[in-house]
């Protein structure tokens, strides 16, 4: 069943990779479609630029592919699955646009607007979110909010963790974002209300106050992270069905506590409101518009804040911090 993302074979060892032929001038256009398998951290992603017009280079996109992938690789421990197939087609825009992942073949379908130049490429996230859908298994549509809510916490993290992206780009957008996920008047919990915001921000939250209560919990040597990385290990790709309850007790398991579980009868029947201003206070994120500091090195949670955006390994650094 494919998984659906708005925003959105076996490797063969002998493979070798193609390499798109010529870059692109500003406003050309593609009379064909331009084919490249670019190695990627333990995988292989075979790109499909499709006939249209586009404002950047074949080398801007083998980069941003290139960036986006190592992303993922480095938050979830290696690349979800060994060959992934992405069709990038233009659209009228100057951005990224809307992207699709799917399970069951393993391939992603993204539209690039054909005034984006290198900068939007650099500073995108949807690719990432996409990727991210890849490593993680499909839990069903009454749990959309755990597949849209894991890419939506997860990416801004993943490509911070690389350089990609600020702390202080990271913890604003979350503390701008992360309240469109409150629950509204008529909310039912999680599982029951399939709004917009509950199922991308709904469910980034119950990911945000998870990752907070694992650290917690375990002296922050365990995150989030290790409980998803847990969870790929087991062969949690998207292209398997499981059961939501399957799925987090895998990743209690590897952090040695209840929380996934927890937060999910929490939440998942009735409309919990997440005491954020609580939670910024105790991390030490002040507002954006706040005079001084953005963030507080002696707030009670300062070293759980630091530890979220820090990876296990040291990562390869592969694209700068956007402007």
């Amino acid at each position: 069943m494919p998984l659906i993302a708005a925003c959105r074979r076996p490797l063969i060892a002998a493979l070798v990779a193609l390499s798109v032929t010529s870059g692109v001038a500003h406003g050309a256009e593609w009379r064909n479609a331009r084919s490249t398998q670019i190695p990627v951290d333990g995988g292989l992603v075979e790109v499909n630029v499709h006939a249209g017009r586009y404002s950047v280079s074949a080398e801007s996109i083998n980069d941003w592919v290139t960036r986006s992938a190592h992303a993922v690789s480095t938050y979830l421990g290696r690349f979800p699955v060994e060959l992934l197939r992405l069709e990038i087609r233009s659209e009228a825009g100057d951005d990224v646009g809307f992207g699709m992942a799917y399970g069951h073949d393993h391939h992603i379908e993204v539209d690039l607007g054909h005034r984006a130049n290198a900068n939007a490429l650099m500073t995108d996230w949807v690719l990432v979110h996409e990727m991210l859908h890849m490593g993680h298994p499909d839990v069903g549509d009454r749990h959309k909010w755990f597949k849209e809510g894991l890419a939506t916490y997860v990416e801004p993290i993943a490509r911070a963790q690389i350089g990609n992206r600020t702390a202080q780009q990271v913890w604003n957008g979350f503390r701008t974002q992360l309240p469109q996920g409150q629950p509204q008047p008529g909310d039912r919990g999680l599982d029951f209300t399939p709004t917009w915001g509950r199922i991308y921000w709904g469910g980034a939250l119950y990911f945000f106050v998870s990752d907070i209560a694992i650290r917690q919990q375990t002296g922050n040597r365990k995150g989030l992270q290790d409980a998803l990385r847990a969870i790929l290990r087991a062969g949690g790709t998207l292209d398997r069905d499981w059961s939501i309850q399957k799925t987090l007790a895998i990743g209690d398991a590897a952090t040695g506590t209840t929380v996934l579980q927890d937060q999910y009868q929490r939440m998942r029947a009735r409309p919990v409101r997440v005491d954020l201003e609580r939670i910024w206070q105790q991390l030490g994120v002040s507002p954006e518009a706040a005079p001084g500091p953005q963030v507080d090195e002696k707030a009670p949670l300062a070293t759980l804040r630091t530890a979220i955006l820090t990876p296990p390994d040291p990562p390869v650094k592969t694209g700068g911090a956007p402007d």
